[in-house]
């Protein structure tokens, strides 16, 4: 492929080497890689905090995160010419319901987690 992106997905793979290895096997030499992800220290810590405290840590806990500079050069960073571009991302909506009706139907760990608290 000439380009391929992960939007707030790669950072979840349960083998960060051997998805990497994928990212670069599936794009052509000199495409585009576009990855969105949370940066350490930030939000995406307390989520993954708050999931860990109601399911199994993921087997490779106290891993490093695509998201820290020196990780992903060491990750991807033979496949790919890497440029980081730190923003923040605010999820709006209409209303409470609606944005827990987006992140509870599409985040695949919070999917998971609510169906498996049942009703």
């Amino acid at each position: 492929f000439e380009v391929v992106s992960s939007a707030h997905g790669v950072h979840f793979a349960p083998d960060h080497a051997r998805a990497a290895a994928e990212l670069a096997r599936v794009c052509r030499p000199g495409g585009r890689l576009g990855i969105t992800v949370w940066r350490s220290g930030g939000a995406g810590d307390e989520f993954a905090e708050m999931v860990g405290r109601y399911q199994p840590p993921a087997s490779d806990a106290g891993r490093g995160s695509f998201g820290e500079p020196e990780y992903a050069t060491r990750m991807l960073g033979e496949a790919f010419e890497l440029e980081f571009i730190p923003e923040v991302w605010m999820q709006t909506g209409a209303s409470g319901e609606e944005i827990w009706n987006l992140v509870t139907g599409s985040v695949p760990q919070l999917k998971l987690l609510v169906e498996s608290l049942g009703g």
